[in-house]
């Protein structure tokens, strides 16, 4: 359920990020609506994931999905 709560956060969270372009200086209601219960909301969501995993963990992954190469936060080493 822990993975769930991460994921819900992260999406909460870049959904917010996206309304902040639009709220044009918070001058727009239904977007700074959207900025702030979408923040409001990841970091419940995130809050709810580290009751379950370690934070070291769900900080890694957090705050990977601001890195640009979001891949490589999932790629392990090889082997060779």
């Amino acid at each position: 359920m822990s993975w769930l709560f991460l994921f819900l956060g992260v999406a909460a969270e870049a959904m917010s990020y996206v309304a902040l372009k639009e709220t044009d200086g918070f001058s727009k209601p239904l977007p700074s609506a959207l900025v702030l219960l979408g923040h409001l909301a990841a970091f419940v969501f995130l809050g709810q994931a580290m009751k379950g995993m370690p934070v070291g963990i769900v900080h890694a992954l957090w705050a990977c999905h601001y890195n640009r190469d979001f891949i490589v936060c999932f790629d392990l080493p090889s082997a060779s």
